[in-house]
This record gives C-alpha cells, sequence and structure tokens, in this order.
C-alpha cells in the first residue's frame, strides 16, 4: 500500500509549526505519528530553531512490505526507515479448519463453494438431504402439499451437547432440503423443553429461544406454524414456574408466519392456512390450551392435556366453516397438533374430536362442561357443503406410528392420525412399552417394540418427517429425515355423505340407535314388540323410495348400501286374546231379566239390609247365577276387607233364588257375617276381595235354593272382572 503524506515544517525564531496530512486528512495520532515525531525530534537536534526562510517538505513512502522511508527537498538527512507491521502474531485457523472440527467432512473447495452459496453443512446432512429430496420428488405431483413436521425437541432433557446436535441437525437439513426442492409449509408440534420440575420459567424459556435460533434461517420465508404441547406448559411444582399464555405466544406461537389465528384470542396459539392450488386447509390446534380455565399451577398440570371452550368455538364456527369456497367440498382438512385429537376422551381434547366428527357427519348439537365455570359450545353443520377430512398430524408419542381413531365408541375408527417422531436424540418410542399409551407404540410382526435408534454426527443424528399429500390418488407419503421409516399411507377421506335415520316407532323398539348412517355402508336393525303386542306393518324407504320388500323380512332390516335417507315406520298392535273364561259383570240381569243397568253394574247405588238396590255412594252389580260350592273369583273389583273404606259400611254380598228373592246376606260390619268366617274369602296383597265360596254358612236356609247373588263395593269398571268357577288367566 502507498500513499502521499505532506510534512510542512514552519520554522521561525520562537516555534516549529508541524502541519502532516495522509491522503487529504490529517494524521495526529498511532505509529505513523511516532515515526513522524521521530523524524521531528531528529531535525530539530541538527537544526535548533532560529529565524529564516520556510522550511523543507519531508514526503513519506509505505513500501509493499510495510517499511516506511522519506524523502525531502531540502537535501537534507532524511529519518532511519521503519516496519509499520508490528511483531509477529501466531497463525490461526481458517473457517475450513474450524468446519472440520465441528463434522465437516468435504473437501477445502466443496466448502469454499457452499460458502460463496450461503451455507456449509456436514457431508452426511448434504447426503441424506440429497435421498429424502430424491424420494419426494418421485411421488409428488404439481398438486400435491409438501409439509414439513417436527416435534418433541425436549431440549435438554438428555446431554444437551447431544440434543443441541439433534436439533442443529433438523434446522440443517431443512436448509439442505430447500436448496433441493419446494417445501410449501413447515409445522412445529410442540414440547420445545423438557420443562418439568427442573427448570426455572428462564431456563424454558432459554430453551425456546436456543430452538428459534437453530431454525430460524432454515424456516425464513416458508409458511410455518408452532403450536404448543403439554411441556409448553411449565408445569413444575412452584407458583412462579406457570407461564402465562402471552409468554408461550411471545416465545411460541408468535414465530409462526403466513397464518389465520382467532383475532379474539391470538395469544392462544391456534390458526389456520390455506393452500389454495392444492384446496387444502391446515388447521393448527392447541391441545396444551389450559391456561384460561386452570390458572393455577396444580390446575395446569392435572390438565395440561386440554382444548378450551374459546378454541372449541372458533373450530366449529371458524376453521370448519367453508362457505366462502364455492368449491367447498372439493377441498381438503389437515389437522396438526401436539397430541392425536382423541387423546383423553371427551374430558380432555377429545372435545375437538367430537366436533370433528359432527362436521364429517353432518350434524348439530352442543358440548357442556366445568373447569372454572360451565361452559357450553353450540355446533351445526347441518348446512352446506362440507370439506372431507384428510388426516391428522401429530407429535407427542415419539414415534412412526399411523392409524385410525375416534369420538364415539359407537363408530368406526375412521380419522387417520399420523405420528412425527422425537427429533431429542436420546428418546424415541417409549409409548411403546407404555401399557396405557400401548396402540400409539410400534411393534413388529411378533409384537415386539420396533426403535430406530438416531447417532450424533450420522445420517441418523436427528428425525423429522417431509410429508406429501396426494389428493389425486388419496396418498400420503411421509419420509423420515434421518433416523426412521418412510411411509406410503392411503386415505380415505372422511367427507362423507351420512344420511339420517328416523325411526317412527309404535309399540315396538329398534336395536339400532343410529341417527345417521355413512353413504354406501350396510345398515342393520332388528325390531322387536312390546309385551302382549304383535307387528302388524312396517316399512322401510331410502332416499323417499319404498324398498320394503327387498330389505325387510321376520322382524329385520337389512340395507346393504345406504343411499339416500331412511325412515323404518313400525307398528306393532296389541294382542287380543279370547279369555279362557266368562266375565259374568257385564251379563249380570236386573229383575226383569235385561243386562242390569246397560253395563251389569250401577253406580251411585248399594244393597240395603233387604238386598234391594237402593241410592247409595257404591256400585253395585246385577244378578249373577252361582249355586253352592261354586268359587268366584273377581279382578279390579275395589270390594276392601275393610269397612272404614266404605261410605257407611255398607259392603255386601247378598244371595236370591231363582226368582231373584232375597234370602242371605255377608257383609264387612258384621262378625257373624263377616265373609272371611261365611264365604271363604280370600283377599290380595292390597286388602282387596280376590275370590270367595258359595257356602252353607246358614243352617236355617235350604242352599238347594240359592240360584243368584249380587254385591255392593266401592268400585267397578269396564276392566273389572268377575268369574263363576273360572280362574282369571
Amino acid at each position: 500500500m502507498t500513499g502521499a503524506l505532506e510534512l510542512e515544517i514552519r520554522n521561525d525564531a520562537t516555534e516549529i509549526e508541524v502541519e502532516i496530512d495522509f491522503m487529504g486528512e490529517r494524521v495526529l495520532t498511532g505509529a505513523l505519528g511516532d515515526a513522524v515525531q521521530a523524524a521531528i525530534d531528529a531535525y530539530l537536534a541538527a537544526h535548533p530553531p532560529t529565524a529564516g526562510k520556510n522550511g523543507v517538505t519531508f514526503t513519506p513512502r509505505v513500501s509493499s512490505d510495510g517499511t516506511l522511508s522519506w524523502e525531502n527537498n531540502g537535501g537534507l538527512a532524511n529519518p532511519t526507515p521503519i516496519s509499520l507491521k508490528g511483531m509477529q502474531g501466531e497463525s490461526g485457523k481458517s473457517a475450513y479448519a474450524y468446519a472440520k472440527e465441528g463434522g465437516y467432512s468435504g473437501s477445502e473447495a466443496a466448502f469454499a463453494k457452499q460458502l460463496a452459496e450461503g451455507y456449509a453443512l456436514p457431508d452426511y446432512v448434504e447426503a441424506e438431504a440429497d435421498a429424502v429430496a430424491a424420494s419426494v420428488q418421485e411421488t409428488r405431483t404439481g398438486k400435491s402439499l409438501t409439509l414439513v413436521t417436527l416435534a418433541d425437541v425436549h431440549l435438554n432433557a438428555e446431554t444437551s451437547v447431544e440434543t443441541r446436535s439433534s436439533l442443529r441437525m433438523a434446522g440443517q437439513g431443512i436448509s439442505a432440503l430447500r436448496k433441493r426442492m419446494g417445501v410449501d409449509a413447515a409445522v412445529v408440534l410442540g414440547d420445545l423443553s423438557a420443562s418439568d420440575g427442573r427448570y426455572t420459567a428462564d431456563m424454558v424459556k432459554a430453551d425456546w429461544r436456543a430452538v428459534k435460533e437453530a431454525w430460524s434461517d432454515a424456516l425464513h420465508g416458508l409458511v410455518t406454524a408452532w403450536v404448543p404441547g403439554n411441556h409448553e406448559i411449565n408445569y413444575g411444582a412452584l407458583r412462579d414456574r406457570t407461564m402465562t399464555e402471552n409468554e408461550i405466544y411471545a416465545f411460541v406461537g408468535a414465530n409462526g408466519t403466513g397464518l389465520l389465528r382467532d383475532p379474539d384470542f391470538p395469544e392462544k396459539n391456534y390458526g389456520f392456512t390455506d393452500f389454495p392450488d392444492q384446496r387444502i386447509r391446515v388447521i393448527f390446534l392447541n391441545t396444551a390450551d389450559a391456561l384460561s380455565e386452570y390458572p393455577s399451577t396444580d390446575g395446569a398440570k392435572a390438565n395440561s392435556e386440554f382444548v378450551g371452550s374459546e378454541q372449541l368455538a372458533w373450530l366449529a364456527g371458524v376453521a370448519l366453516d367453508f362457505s366462502e369456497k364455492r368449491d367447498a367440498e372439493r377441498w381438503g382438512i389437515v389437522f396438526c397438533s401436539h397430541h392425536p385429537l382423541s387423546y383423553g376422551g371427551d374430558a380432555k381434547i377429545g372435545r375437538a374430536m367430537r366436533i370433528v366428527e359432527a362436521y364429517r357427519d353432518g350434524t348439530a348439537g352442543s358440548i357442556t362442561y366445568t373447569s372454572d365455570r360451565v361452559h357450553t359450545v353450540e355446533y351445526d353443520f347441518t348446512k352446506g357443503a362440507r370439506a372431507e377430512i384428510i388426516c391428522n398430524f401429530c407429535g407427542h408419542s415419539h414415534n412412526f406410528g399411523y392409524g385410525y381413531m375416534r369420538y364415539s365408541a359407537e363408530t368406526d375408527p375412521w380419522l387417520l392420525r399420523i405420528c412425527t417422531p422425537c427429533i431429542n436424540v436420546g428418546r424415541e418410542n417409549e409409548h411403546a412399552t407404555n401399557a396405557d399409551l400401548a396402540s400409539l407404540g410400534e411393534f413388529d410382526a411378533n409384537g415386539a417394540p420396533v426403535y430406530w435408534r438416531k447417532t450424533v454426527g450420522t445420517r441418523e443424528g436427528t428425525s423429522f418427517t417431509v410429508n406429501t399429500i396426494d389428493r389425486e390418488h388419496r396418498m400420503i407419503y411421509s419420509y423420515a429425515f434421518g433416523a426412521g421409516p418412510d411411509r406410503a399411507i392411503p386415505y380415505a377421506g372422511a367427507a362423507e355423505v351420512r344420511y339420517s335415520v328416523t325411526n317412527v316407532l309404535s309399540g315396538c323398539t329398534s336395536s339400532n340407535p343410529a341417527e345417521t348412517v355413512r353413504e354406501g355402508s350396510s345398515y342393520t336393525a332388528s325390531l322387536t314388540e312390546n309385551d302382549g303386542y304383535t307387528l302388524t306393518d312396517v316399512t322401510v324407504t331410502m332416499g323417499g323410495a319404498d324398498v320394503t320388500a327387498s330389505v325387510y323380512a321376520n322382524g329385520v332390516i337389512t340395507v346393504p348400501s345406504v343411499t339416500g335417507v331412511l325412515v323404518i315406520t313400525a307398528t306393532a298392535t296389541e294382542t287380543v286374546t279370547p279369555p279362557s273364561y266368562t266375565n259374568r259383570i257385564p251379563l249380570s240381569t236386573d229383575t226383569d231379566g235385561s243386562v242390569y243397568h246397560g253395563t251389569g253394574y250401577a253406580t251411585a247405588t248399594r244393597l240395603n239390609s233387604s238386598g234391594a238396590a237402593v241410592s247409595g255412594g257404591l256400585t253395585t252389580t246385577g244378578f249373577i247365577p252361582c249355586k253352592v260350592g261354586d268359587v268366584i273369583r273377581l279382578h279390579n273389583v275395589n270390594l276392601c276387607k275393610t269397612a272404614a273404606n266404605y261410605a257407611g259400611g255398607s259392603f255386601r254380598i247378598c244371595f236370591y233364588d231363582s226368582s231373584k228373592a232375597y234370602r242371605i246376606m255377608a257383609q264387612s260390619n258384621s262378625e257373624a257375617l263377616d265373609p272371611v268366617k261365611t264365604l271363604s274369602a280370600v283377599f290380595d296383597s292390597d286388602g282387596y276381595l280376590s275370590e270367595f265360596t258359595v257356602n252353607a254358612f246358614s243352617s236355617t236356609l235350604d242352599w238347594s235354593e240359592i240360584a243368584y247373588f249380587r254385591f255392593c263395593c266401592d268400585g267397578i269398571d269396564e276392566s273389572s272382572i268377575v268369574t263363576v268357577n273360572q280362574p282369571i288367566a
């Protein structure tokens, strides 16, 4: 490096003025200033100041090796040349050397090329990215949606070096993939920190910062959602370990980009985004949504798997509303959440599954539960077209399992659950050996747990998935980046058409309580008559057409494939069996032989002491034929054993001869004529007369003359029965 430095010294009788300019700027200090000062000192020693003419101009020169020398226009001696470099320091390491120490094993030329392109990655990351990108490109089409899912970092849960290594490799992997292929979106499925009882809030936040820093460049410019997991609720034993919703949003949810959130509760960390080209809506749910309803530390811990009422209402009323889509029935829905949506049943996350299942079925209803207060969420999916439900990507289970789940035990499992593996290098598939969660694990053909081990510094140093959703062929391809298997998963979709089932039943019941049935599925029901009834008429219509002849026989309805609304109308009528006895009440006669009072009994009458029917507060029968030894049976006749139950105590049974002339009686208020003694009367458990025998209880009477009896009691109606020598059955 060379440059011109102008030095002017003006010497008069009292002082020397020095002005130094280098490259147009004044130089006052530093190594160069010291050198100049040395030159000045040497000059002054040789030339003491005296009054005289203008001084000599010294011009410095700096050589390429850093040596400073001088020239002057006055023929004076120049200062001794000096070096401006200073003392030799130790040699430093190159960037390539540092990269090699960090695991890079490529050539220096390859490293330089990668630096020029803006990144430098270990060769095992490059190799894995090459393989995964090639697999994705083989199966995806122009209409496929490519979604990266990452879950369960559990930062510092195990040794921090290894945990951070798997975290860092995941970010490197995404960067490498994006250099090779297009990615539509990424979802971070929660549990970023271990955050158990060992942690303070600041420690958890530090973990969150570390995850964001490790992945921020890799996810930059990409539609991204960060949803909380149960470990995002720092539920340690101390109150100061509890995070607020706003803190979790600031450190986790706010990292997301390109999402439509609930404007009323943005801090609750749920939302959705649409991909119009693929006609897919991806809905991101917060399954650790407990803090607003369980604000205490213990409450949050006990309910760390939870979906609150605000989120449920948003899911039902906003996220699942496709009314603005003209082609709603052509859209698909993908759910992303830390826990699978059926987790914990109706007491926890399963309430969200209940709404999703109601959406599938096109039904309306409400959910009511109690937490901090009584919450009610209503939903109505009975109107308008509905999108199909594709699947639920989730984390939490630390494996590659997939299968089907449901809300109602009355329906077959139907919603496809695809698990994203645990990124953490120290954890994998532990749920396969947990009896409570065995269904979430992976097992081989012999029932043994399957593990996908991670090894730091290799292509298997982390685990996340790259998923392509091919709606045209109804396939989901899920490729493991790092340790784990690639999965090709067909899906049936759940934009099912369901038809209502209406039962109009009289005198019978159906064995099938379902109110809806899936299009194309079978429907079977058995009709059972109520006791004493017989099926007399059954009609089945489907889609308004009568299909009875083809689907009904012998009390069983069997529809092989439902194609429309089912209406089942069945009537069973009461079975009328001719009695094996003769009821004598409606046949009892008056003195002239006609049916007494037209019905065989008369109200507001009683029998007096002469056996004649007179006005009174009881009910009296006509004459009923009998003879000594006959057994009389009674049913639904209010003839009580206790006289106090009758007005005037006039319960009487009177006997008559063939001309219907009164001869003798038994009555309740006479000990001598008590029916129990005189007629061997039998009373039921309620104290009413059910049977008596015509006995010759008086020796003064010729009982061969007895031809009729009649009685008065507290009540007779159309259901009352009296038989002579015939059981009532």
